[in-house]
């Protein structure tokens, strides 16, 4: 029933690794060779990402539309090599858009848009390792922590004209 308008149907794979070795050594005082402490905070982090999405277009008159899906499936890993513990911590979501778009005239027009996003925790947020010997300024990483998410809405008006575009959003 689709005469106007595009679909794109699509799948993306990625990978993101990353590694750390943090060392901390107390010595008696700055020309000693004695070491009277030392902490180590090391670990290794990989997240697979498979996507599949699809969106489609469609116009009528002076109203058009755009949705579209996408589906992330995410494989996570993160292994201490401090503490020899290792965490998976995997998960689904669907992300949707969409873009909804009235053309008074060519050069005028007012969309409506709404797209959920997703905030990933950095890999050193994680991380279950203290390094600090301060007792009074710990900071320890949660392996168990989810991304976050944001529904975004947004509304605009837009002009073109000979000069240029203005365009307006609240």
């Amino acid at each position: 029933p689709l005469k106007k308008g595009p679909i794109d149907i699509g799948y993306r794979a990625a990978q993101r690794l990353q590694d750390n070795d943090n060392w901390m050594r107390i010595f008696e005082d700055q020309n000693s060779d004695v070491m009277t402490s030392e902490r180590r905070a090391a670990y290794d982090y990989e997240e697979i990402f498979h996507s599949v999405y699809s969106t489609l277009g469609q116009t009528f008159g002076k109203f058009g539309v755009n949705l579209g899906v996408r589906a992330e499936f995410v494989g996570t890993h993160f292994d201490s090599r401090t503490t020899d513990h290792e965490f998976e911590n995997d998960y689904n979501t669907i992300f949707p858009t969409m873009n909804l778009s009235y053309t008074r005239k060519p050069g005028q027009s007012a969309r409506l848009l709404y797209s959920k996003r997703i905030m990933r925790p950095p890999v050193f947020y994680m991380n279950p390792v203290q390094l600090s010997l301060d007792p009074l300024n710990i900071t320890v990483g949660n392996p168990d922590l989810r991304p976050s998410y944001m529904q975004n809405f947004s509304l605009d008006f837009s002009y073109t004209g000979s000069k240029g575009t203005i365009r307006v959003a609240p």
